[in-house]
């Protein structure tokens, strides 16, 4: 092909494209762009109710799978929306009770404390005049940093932080029960949708499949995990393993960094009360049971239950933190997966931005929240939360839809020539 002919492919090429978009693909993102910053813009002003309310909507999605599983049992829907509602409310209301229980045992113990603050505090200053550090900006910062008063004060701050969000408890209470009521009277609305936007119907069931996953499993686990953290401190003789247990509860739902911040308040206390081997033997139990049932146990049990990939999770946690506040961080891995199916996965035209956000650096497959039918059409809730099918049948599902995909172009292509 010469180079004349090679440019008249590409000039037809790029008139196909604008026909296809009807503007540059440059110009569209844009557009797309400052879109999304006036849509961010506005749900930061109304933060205080869009977060309850989608935390709510969030876990109504969650226990779906639950109700069809009730209701593939020959129990009546309403009942069966009855009796999920209920077990949800009993969870947030043993949770919401333990925070506020946490917080209470916080703040009548921690003053006590502030004796052995100042002492540590005195011992650090000590060593780092012995590092010839005293002088010097980042020893002053690093002192200024340990005052007791500021440590008392940043982890009353924190846990007052969660508890508090409590006060949002009528908005989520209210949302939870009229979205349930509203699933029990209006059914079939996601064929319809299906049916009228097939590619947004998949992404949503692709979102409600993952958000589902999501959240039973991070719950379990992290249930374990707190429990065995509290026996742990317990053993330990670390004051507060009761606090510290529900505090790293909390915290598991915040991706990346959770396992941090829950781990620093008990190794901090563990050190006051025992010394530094108290304190390391904290640090040594907190990771080595946090790495087993978390990278060991879990993913052999449920498999990948985001999808995401460590950096998109990360920023997500700051992005959403900023828009929505404290609660952010616990619904940045849901609401990323929400917007990430309304306007990424719904459209073919778009999808391959989602390589990006994949963990697998691959398009995402859709077909995989098709996963929670049985062959008889029930609903399976290991399906649901468990792991995914085995790589052999994901590779004959994916060579199924490559095979798809370019009878789709080969179609299209000829479409395009016959016109022409």
């Amino acid at each position: 092909m010469t180079e004349r002919e090679t440019q008249r492919a590409m000039t037809q090429a790029d008139e196909k494209s604008h026909r296809g978009y009807g503007l540059p693909m440059g110009v569209v993102s844009l557009v797309a762009l400052a879109a999304l910053v006036v849509l961010m813009g506005g749900l930061k002003s109304i933060s205080e109710i869009f977060g309850p309310m989608f935390l709510a909507f969030s876990l109504v999605v969650a226990v779906r799978p639950m109700r069809l599983w009730l209701q593939d049992r020959k129990l009546p829907r309403w009942l069966a929306t009855v009796t999920v509602a209920l077990f949800l409310y009993a969870i947030l209301l043993a949770i919401i009770a333990s925070m506020v229980v946490a917080v209470v045992q916080l703040v009548d113990t921690l003053p006590g404390y502030s004796g052995k603050f100042g002492v540590l505090y005195q011992q650090a200053q000590q060593w780092m005049s012995d590092l010839g550090l005293n002088e010097t900006d980042i020893g002053q910062s690093i002192l200024n940093f340990m005052q007791p008063a500021r440590v008392l004060s940043a982890v009353t701050t924190i846990l007052s932080g969660l508890s508090s969000a409590s006060s949002q408890m009528f908005v989520l209470v209210m949302v939870m029960a009229f979205l349930f009521i509203d699933s029990t009277v209006v059914t079939g609305r996601r064929e319809r949708l299906t049916t009228s936007q097939p590619g947004l119907g998949a992404a949503f069931a692709d979102f409600t499949h993952r958000t589902s996953k999501y959240w039973v499993v991070n719950t379990i686990f992290g249930a374990i995990v707190a429990v065995l953290d509290t026996i742990a401190l317990m053993i330990l003789g670390v004051p507060l393993a009761f606090t510290w247990g529900v505090f790293s509860f909390v915290t598991n739902y915040i991706p990346n960094v959770g396992f941090i911040i829950g781990l620093i308040p008990p190794a901090l206390l563990g050190l006051l009360a025992g010394g530094p081997a108290t304190a390391i033997w904290v640090v040594v139990l907190y990771s080595v049971i946090n790495f087993v049932a978390q990278a060991v146990i879990q993913p052999k049990i449920t498999g990948d239950a985001v999808g995401l990939n460590t950096t998109v999770t990360f920023v997500s946690l700051i992005f959403w933190s900023a828009i929505v506040g404290p609660l952010g961080a616990i619904l940045a891995v849901p609401l990323t997966l929400f917007f990430k199916a309304v306007f990424i996965d719904s459209d073919v035209r778009s999808r391959w931005v989602g390589i990006a956000f994949d963990s697998r650096g691959k398009p995402n497959d859709l077909s995989q929240s098709q996963d929670a039918m049985t062959d008889d059409g029930r609903y399976s809730l290991r399906k649901t939360y468990g792991a995914p099918r085995d790589s052999e049948e994901s590779q004959r599902g994916e060579r199924r839809q490559l095979k798809r995909a370019r009878a789709l172009r080969f179609r299209a292509k000829s479409e395009a020539e016959t016109q022409e």
